[in-house]
């Protein structure tokens, strides 16, 4: 009995070891296939013996990343590969897997660290990428991965930048002609000068006054970038009950699994989609150039020495058709061929939009433009014969004569622009030509006097009186904030002679350019002045009025019916007010008035502040 169980202990053990020999032997056989695995998956081609990415490898193979071979962005540790050897003997391994390519490997030592050390890229020629603003940053809710703009396979590139990826961020939800980061965060501000339709134009001295990109690209992206409903359903059969939660959705398809934003998104397109209609209009492709400076002159562009200044016209993004609306057939023209037509300015478009009167402020600015352009020829005239008669002299005259030049052209443009197509402008180009004729004459002539000005180059204030308010008049009062009363324009302007470039700046339509310090340089000055006009408060308080103020009835003080504000008042004394008024206490009352004053200062501020505690507590 001993012997049999030895036998069989013995047979027992010699089974095992050949159990454990042959696991050994098949577990060196995993081993060294799984070591042989790894290696050949140095050699990117491996990867095409499972996968169906030859497309994806041709690409590669010509991109930038081409010396990289594949593991190095998507890692392929031993455990995978053991794993992924026991699915491909079973034949159960999928030939078409997501391949995600996380951040870290992209910034590993050796790669691409130095993009976010100096993030600044040039892309795309003209564009100026910061990394730093980009990457691992919450935008619009959303964190990004370097693959959200480096597609993990482009078609035709192998991780490229997709430039669709920049569109759907920057123009989905945002207003029409507008970016969600602005149109500088791009492009900034373009320096180039360009030629569209005709005439020349700068883009830089339009934004160096405030005019918005979308005054004039009305239209620069096209498409939604929406996420229809069916396109969940190529990755999620049946699973779209979290498909309006935004916040969600971009965290676990871009954030974790850096899903391209276009699997889902429709695409946007972005480019000069449309301009607005002034320019559109293209006269150009009959009459070359013909209305150059009439486009010039309606935008308050190419003037010598003039600041740009478009017209308000322009600005509401009125079209030339819009006032030029009058045809004129060839039977009353005479001077088409047979079938062409022409469009004329009528005043009736002004009545239109403006409402009965405002023809008659075309006829003003006709009239007086024209007038100006007249009277200002000959003076223009009389500068080109000066200049003549002086090149026989030992005299340098190219300052002189380049400063001649610039009066003519802004002259011509107001002639021929036809200066009632932005009357501001053609105000301004005939005050910078007389400026521009005075100092040639210098050069010429140290003791020139300045050229006569009509009337509206000769105030100031032309533009405002003269060409508008004549005719519109002002309004009666408006609000001056500072002093938080109504301020009468017709007492001013009309009663007293004030130009309106003394509060008004001549540059920018209605800013107000005067202080309060600077009102009361006047006032302060005018003893006809009743000091209530400007001082309602006080003057209320100095009456104690009851009306408006829950009062039953008035209180006045005790000297509101004897003094007047001047008898302790004097504003052209200047310095601290209470001093001031103290001496004027002790001239009426006996001494120690003064003191008086000070008390009821102080118990007035008391007062004051017990109030404010009051009304906080309530």
């Amino acid at each position: 009995m001993r012997n049999l169980a030895k036998d069989f202990f013995s047979g027992l053990r010699t089974h095992q070891l050949a159990i454990f020999k042959l696991v050994a032997v098949a577990f060196g056989v995993i081993v060294l296939a799984g070591i042989g695995i790894y290696g050949a998956s140095y050699n990117s081609k491996s990867c095409t013996s499972c996968h169906y990415i030859k497309p994806y490898y041709r690409q590669w193979k010509t991109s930038t990343h081409k010396d990289v071979r594949c593991t190095k962005c998507h890692p392929y540790p031993p455990a995978l590969i053991a794993s992924n050897i026991l699915l491909y003997l079973t034949n159960t391994y999928d030939p078409r897997p997501r391949a995600e390519v996380e951040d870290k490997t992209c910034l590993q030592k050796g790669c691409h660290t130095e993009r976010l050390v100096n993030g600044k890229v040039t892309f795309k020629e003209n564009i100026l990428f910061d990394h730093n603003a980009h990457v691992g940053k919450l935008l619009r809710g959303n964190r990004l991965r370097c693959t959200s703009c480096h597609s993990q396979i482009v078609q035709g590139e192998h991780v490229a930048v997709t430039e669709k990826v920049c569109f759907l961020c920057h123009f989905k939800g945002a207003d029409r002609g507008q970016a969600v980061t602005g149109c500088p965060s791009c492009h900034g501000v373009p320096k180039k000068v360009v030629e569209h339709e005709g005439f020349v134009f700068s883009h830089e001295s339009y934004m160096q006054i405030g005019v918005a990109c979308n005054q004039c690209h009305l239209d620069v992206a096209s498409g939604s970038g929406d996420v229809p409903r069916e396109r969940c359903f190529s990755c999620h059969v049946e699973r779209t009950e979290r498909y309006e939660d935004s916040v969600f959705i971009h965290n676990n398809h871009v954030t974790k699994h850096g899903v391209d934003c276009l699997d889902c998104h429709t695409e946007i397109q972005h480019g000069e989609i449309r301009m607005v209609k002034a320019l559109e209009v293209q006269c150009e492709t009959c009459h070359v150039k013909l209305h150059t400076l009439q486009k010039q002159m309606y935008m308050g562009v190419g003037g010598e020495g003039v600041n740009d200044t478009p017209s308000r016209m322009f600005a509401a993004q009125v079209s030339c058709d819009g006032c030029h609306t009058h045809i004129i057939p060839t039977s009353e023209a005479g001077t088409f061929a047979i079938g062409e037509k022409s469009l004329e300015a009528e005043r009736k478009a002004c009545v239109v939009c403006h409402g009965a009167g405002y023809d008659k402020m075309l006829d003003d600015w006709k009239r007086e433009i024209d007038h100006a352009v007249e009277a200002f020829r000959p003076k223009l005239e009389q500068a080109r014969t000066a200049i003549r008669q002086h090149r026989g002299k030992k005299t340098d005259m190219s300052q002189a004569n380049a400063l001649i030049d610039d009066a003519k052209h802004n002259f011509d443009m107001v002639r021929t622009g036809k200066g009632v197509h932005n009357v501001e402008y053609a105000v301004k180009l005939l005050k910078a030509a007389a400026d521009q004729i005075d100092v040639a004459m210098k050069y010429l002539d140290g003791d020139a006097r300045p050229i006569e000005r009509e009337r509206l180059l000769g105030t100031p204030d032309g533009y405002c009186a003269i060409l508008c308010h004549t005719r519109v008049g002002l309004p009666e009062e408006v609000t001056f904030a500072e002093m938080n009363l109504k301020f009468p324009h017709q007492t001013h302007v009309d009663g007293v002679g004030v130009e309106c470039t003394t509060c008004h700046s001549p540059e920018k339509h209605k800013m107000r350019i005067i202080s309060r310090d600077q009102c009361m340089n006047c006032h302060h000055q005018q003893q006809d002045i009743e000091c209530r006009r400007c001082h309602v408060s006080q003057d209320v308080v100095y009456k104690g009025v009851a009306k408006g103020y829950g009062l039953s009835k008035d209180i006045p003080g005790s000297m509101s019916g004897a003094v007047e504000c001047a008898n302790c008042h004097d504003p052209a004394a200047g310095g601290p007010l209470l001093p001031a008024i103290q001496k004027k206490c002790v001239e009426c009352h006996e001494a120690g008035y003064d003191n008086t004053l000070i008390k009821w200062e102080q118990d007035s501020q008391k007062l004051v502040d017990e109030s404010l505690v009051m009304l906080e507590e309530a």
